[in-house]
């Protein structure tokens, strides 16, 4: 684990703040002529996901987290809880659904994700940034709806809906932007 001065803590690095892991948003450096410098930095509390504001001074230092990213399979989810697997390992973790970006919106079984683990715990699920589905409900055309690019909505294979182009139909294959959750192109 790296310590790091004032100055290294930048933006995307992730911290070790009040006992816990923290990404940083943002950070802006401010010089106080002989007074030495500041660090104003946005975190986001990777276990919690609280956001706060802290101020480090010149010579305060924060240790680097020792987080570790490895690839899960979504096997399935319950009520509360998703259920992902360690392809190599074949370990279970379980994280709780109002934890994971979109919820269940884009949990495909067999689908691999990104998880962060620190101190050997889950702290999160990254989604991949599009992802093909299924369209398992489409509404028919509407004869003459075609102007100013008509949209209808469908619903794909993990109940998500999303707004399409008039020409999607049942069984097509389409890509969905996850941070958006909005319709990018159809699969071939």
């Amino acid at each position: 684990m790296a310590t790091l001065s004032s100055n290294e803590i930048k933006k995307e690095k992730i911290i070790i703040y009040r006992d816990q892991p923290h990404i940083v948003i943002s950070h802006e450096m401010k010089k106080f002529g002989r007074g030495g410098a500041s660090n104003s930095t946005k975190l986001k509390n990777l276990i919690t996901g609280s956001n706060i504001s802290v101020t480090f001074s010149g010579s305060e230092k924060a240790d680097e987290a020792d987080v570790v990213s490895n690839n899960i399979q979504f096997l399935y989810s319950d009520e509360t809880k998703a259920y992902f697997m360690d392809p190599i390992s074949f370990e279970q973790v379980e994280v709780e659904i109002e934890n994971i970006p979109g919820e269940r919106s884009f949990l495909k079984e067999e689908e691999l994700y990104l998880g962060m683990f620190f101190n050997d715990k889950i702290i999160s699920i990254t989604l991949p940034k599009k992802m093909s589905l299924e369209v398992t409900s489409a509404s028919s055309r509407v004869k003459g709806d075609t102007a100013n690019n008509p949209q209808k909505e469908v619903t794909v294979e993990t109940g998500f809906v999303v707004k399409v182009p008039m020409f999607i139909k049942q069984g097509d294959i389409i890509q969905i932007n996850t941070d958006e959750g909005s319709y990018t192109g159809k699969d071939n």
